[in-house]
């Protein structure tokens, strides 16, 4: 859907009412209120991956800052939406949504509206495979000025995710771990979760197994702080495949079947969060670790989830 026709049928389904009447400055703040809890609901459901829910969320929050005529509002709520649109895969629809954010934000004068877009371009032609585009727009959106640090530790990890593509780790480290310093000193854990975890990935290509270890536990604790239950299973993943190089496959089958039960009891938990890729990965690396330990029963029962569809919700 179209950001104007996203915008017209929330309209449309009655989400605000329409009058002739001037609005009072109570009921403008009201609305701008409402618009901000109902996008606080998008981003909870897009961090748990129901995406439909952050949708349906985040489209009301977009009505609402309409109401308001709240533009600033409906630049990040656009931003919002395509954020769900790229984690969906639509990476055309999600520049559509990007540029919405973008016009308003130059419409409005506002550099950290236009470098948050600009940040989103970069994540969109980075999910393309892009790496060299995508540098380019990390680079010029941490440019701008009036940053909130926490979008500057975003940009910050987004550059040294670039530049660890384009094989210039030493670079990428650098930025990982001032973007860590931020969110640690902010206390936003699961931000500061990824960056550990790209750290551990430095560490990994190294060859430094310990350190990445090391790590991998600091992105683990700092998910478990929040309850990120996709970065934890995620952690755990990471934890196995670290265990493997270094030659401890039981360490490894241990931690790849955490990682099956974390998301396994996700999805029962949240049935409409979207597991099934990182389960299907997890339940893989079990089955071929159980295998390559003689352990049949083991590997057996993770290769019929395999065959059963599940991973599934």
């Amino acid at each position: 859907m179209k950001p104007r026709a996203c915008l017209l049928a929330a309209l449309a389904a009655g989400l605000v009412s329409c009058s002739s009447a001037p609005k009072n400055q109570d009921q403008v703040f009201e609305q701008k209120n409402r618009a901000a809890e109902l996008a606080r609901f998008g981003n909870d459901y897009y961090r748990k991956g129901d995406l439909d829910q952050a949708q349906r969320f985040f489209t009301m929050a977009l009505a609402y800052n309409a109401a308001a005529d709240n533009r600033a509002g409906l630049a990040e709520t656009y931003n919002s939406l395509g954020k769900v649109a790229l984690a969906r895969g639509a990476n055309d629809e999600a520049t559509r949504q990007f540029a919405e954010a973008l016009r308003i934000g130059e419409e409005l004068g506002d550099p950290s509206l236009v470098a948050k877009a600009q940040n989103n371009f970069g994540e969109a032609a980075f999910a393309r495979g892009e790496f060299v585009a995508s540098l380019e727009l990390f680079v010029k959106a941490l440019a701008a000025r009036g940053l909130a640090e926490t979008d500057r530790a975003v940009m910050l990890h987004n550059q040294g995710s670039a530049l660890r593509r384009l094989g210039r780790s030493p670079e990428a480290e650098a930025l990982f771990r001032e973007a860590l310093a931020i969110n640690v000193r902010e206390k936003v854990w699961s931000e500061a979760a990824s960056n550990y975890y790209m750290l551990a990935s430095v560490e990994s290509e190294r060859g430094q197994y310990a350190r990445a270890e090391d790590m991998a536990r600091e992105a683990l604790a700092s998910d478990r702080k929040v309850e990120n239950s996709r970065g934890i299973a995620n952690d755990y993943v990471a934890l196995g495949r670290l265990a493997a190089r270094a030659g401890d496959s039981e360490k490894a089958l241990d931690y790849f079947g955490r990682a099956v039960l974390v998301y396994r009891s996700l999805a029962a938990v949240e049935p409409r969060a979207d597991v099934r890729a990182g389960l299907h990965d997890a339940a893989r690396q079990a089955a071929e670790t159980a295998e390559r330990l003689g352990r049949a029963d083991v590997a057996r029962g993770y290769r019929d989830m395999l065959q059963e569809g599940e991973p599934s919700r």
